[in-house]
């Protein structure tokens, strides 16, 4: 039985380098999933399977990627309601006199 090594935990830098790594390849993970979605769309079962796996993608990406300042996608918001979520409710309103 092999005996279990224990690394020590990261400095900042490298934390941020790593959350950064996961961040990158969610994206690409996330984007995959979102072509095969669009190509087996009239397999119901496949899509829900794909899409609940896309979820979870969207999730870890977006906590690596809000852990690091946002410099791969976007922060939460911008993983989970996508990027036009901010530009939503900011037309111009009147002002109350």
């Amino acid at each position: 039985m092999a005996i279990a090594q224990h690394n020590q935990p990261y400095a900042v830098e490298q934390m941020e380098l790593a959350l950064t790594v996961i961040a990158e390849h969610a994206v690409t993970l996330n984007d995959v999933l979102m072509s095969l979605q669009e190509q087996f769309g009239k397999h119901q079962d496949l899509c829900a399977y794909l899409g609940a796996v896309k979820c979870m993608v969207e999730v870890i990406g977006g906590i690596a990627d809000e852990a690091t300042g946002g410099d791969v996608a976007g922060d939460m918001r911008h993983w989970i309601y996508g990027p036009h979520f901010a530009k939503q409710g900011l037309k111009t309103k009147p002002s109350a006199i």
